[in-house]
């Protein structure tokens, strides 16, 4: 029987195929989850409905967010469960109806139905399925209902609705899958660069530093300084997106001079657009020391509050003399050459030898 909408039905659809198609105009992947299901609910009668997608740094099951978290009994996916996807793939279907794919009497007599499904009336299951390479299991947008008769009298008219968004169901699906295996892959690659990469969202909050970015400014005493320049520099760029204003990336890349006692940085910025590496647009700041200059006695002891005696150990550490030949070169004996050290240590708040060598000399 050819499926018939009504006008306020097919405005309806249309709103939520253009929700499937657009993941990445919403803050995150579960506001999106929930929207979606949100605007699919009401064309099928559902009383809720989850869409179930196995991507890294997020739950695998979202939407509805009192009914995901009642579903939550079914991870890791039972054997009845994994036998009705395997069922659903030899079948071929995108659409299935609770007895399509599952053996209804088995799931029925499961501790599953009868402990959360029956008490929450999560009846007469419908899904929209696909499978996508890479993935364990198939992404899964699933209704439920609270009347098992009504749902059945619909089953069909619900099941050509389905089949109707099946096609942006599954673009949608595909395109969020891949940015985030993209993502994954970025974020690997950006805390393994040697340059310091700082992540800044459009409103100006830090969303990330790579772990060169910290290398970099853990040596140096004004590290907060050269942070908030930093964050400063990134909401030029930020405050022009959020404003909807299209950036004159040619002036906003020109690099941007950051100086300290003892180092100088140049620091760039570039646009990530949506769910590169965020789901909203982001800021990228990529710092590089350009040059640096030994810190004298006298900027010792005022920056870090070392005194004359741990300055002279300072810079016989940075020399490479051991503990015993520091003791010998300044006259006193091991335990006091020891102790000199760590003060040192504790004062420039580094841990090791190398660590006060860098941070006399400014260089990582």
């Amino acid at each position: 029987m050819p499926l018939r909408l009504l006008d306020k039905e097919l405005h309806a659809l249309s709103a939520a195929m253009a929700i499937m198609l657009t993941p990445f105009s919403f803050a995150d992947g579960e506001q999106w989850r929930s929207a979606m299901c949100h605007a699919l609910n009401p064309l099928v009668g559902a009383s809720g409905s989850t869409l179930e997608l196995v991507v890294p740094d997020e739950p695998v099951i979202g939407g509805c967010p009192d009914l995901a978290r009642t579903l939550e009994a079914l991870l890791p996916p039972p054997d009845w469960m994994l036998k009705g996807f395997e069922k659903r793939r030899q079948l071929g279907l995108s659409v299935a109806g609770f007895s399509d794919i599952y053996d209804v009497a088995v799931v029925k007599r499961s501790h599953f139905y009868n402990d959360v499904v029956i008490p929450n009336r999560l009846l007469e299951p419908l899904s929209l399925l696909a499978d996508f390479p890479g993935l364990p299991m198939p992404a899964v947008l699933g209704f439920v209902f609270e009347n098992e008769a009504a749902a059945q009298s619909k089953l069909e008219r619900n099941k050509q609705m389905l089949d109707l968004i099946a096609p942006a169901f599954s673009a949608g699906i595909s395109a969020y899958v891949r940015m985030a295996r993209v993502r994954t892959g970025l974020a690997s690659l950006v805390d393994s660069l040697t340059v310091g990469m700082t992540i800044v969202g459009i409103e100006g909050e830090v969303l990330d530093e790579n772990q060169a970015m910290k290398k970099l400014l853990d040596i140096d005493s004004e590290h907060a300084r050269v942070r908030a320049a930093i964050r400063q520099f990134a909401l030029a760029a930020a405050g022009t997106i959020s404003g909807r204003r299209s950036p004159d990336w040619a002036k906003l890349s020109q690099p941007m001079e950051i100086r300290t006692a003892c180092a100088k940085y140049r620091v760039t910025a570039t646009l990530a657009p949506d769910g590169l590496l965020n789901a909203r647009s982001t800021v990228v700041v990529c710092a590089e020391r350009l040059s640096s200059r030994r810190l004298d006695s006298q900027e010792l002891a005022s920056q870090f509050g070392l005194t004359s005696r741990e300055i002279q150990t300072a810079q016989l550490v940075t020399r490479g003399y051991s503990t015993r030949q520091i003791a010998t070169t300044m006259g006193i004996s091991f335990n006091t050459a020891r102790r000199h050290t760590e003060h040192v240590l504790l004062k420039l708040n580094v841990h090791s030898r190398t660590a006060i060598a860098a941070r006399l000399s400014g260089v990582s």
